[in-house]
């Protein structure tokens, strides 16, 4: 076993050991290592999932504030600590996206792709995106559907389209680059 696989067991086992003393004691000290390791990862997390950088630290001290409260949920014997954590993390951003989805503009800078951010036009209208879609291929069109429109997640619209999961994501990849282009042109 080397170095680097050594210092993941550690920092997850150490995880583990912060977050049942603050659910068994409601250790201060504990929370405290822990909301400093975890706390720039999340914001990360968040920043990287397109939302401003006061939003991504607003929704870390959420995530970590429900890490607190809940401390006494957590079973080492179901998932590591930062399993467990990330899943409350990507709860909030869930409900975060879908509480927020008609204010795009004004909290989201960039998206999950890292491109995704240059071809979004200011004000897109229903129909300028449904002509957008109605250039892709019928499989990226339907899977972009399935992600956007019915904000399915990656596993769930493999479940359902049968697909493997990669053969999904490199299909959402290839439509998102696709609109991009249609964007690019479009400003031309």
């Amino acid at each position: 076993m080397n170095k680097k696989t050594t210092n993941i067991e550690n920092k997850s086992a150490s995880s583990e050991v912060l977050l049942l003393s603050i659910a068994q004691n409601k250790d201060k000290e504990a929370f405290q290592k822990l909301f400093l390791y975890f706390a720039p990862r999340l914001k990360t997390y968040f920043i990287r999932s397109g939302l401003k950088d006061y939003l991504a630290e607003e929704l870390a001290q959420n995530t970590l504030s429900t890490v607190w409260e809940k401390a006494h949920l957590y079973n080492p014997d179901k998932a590591a600590a930062s399993t467990w954590i990330y899943t409350i993390a990507r709860n909030k951003k869930i409900d975060f996206f879908r509480k927020n989805k008609n204010n795009t503009q004004e909290l989201f800078t960039n998206f999950s792709y890292p491109e995704q951010k240059d071809f979004i036009k200011p004000r897109l209208t229903s129909e300028d995106i449904k002509e957008i879609l109605d250039k892709l291929p019928d499989e990226q069109k339907k899977i972009i559907e399935m992600a956007y429109l019915d904000d399915l997640s990656h596993p769930q619209i493999a479940k359902k389209t049968g697909l493997p999961l990669g053969t999904v994501k490199s299909r959402i990849r290839l439509a998102l680059k696709k609109i991009r282009d249609f964007l690019k042109e479009d400003e031309k």
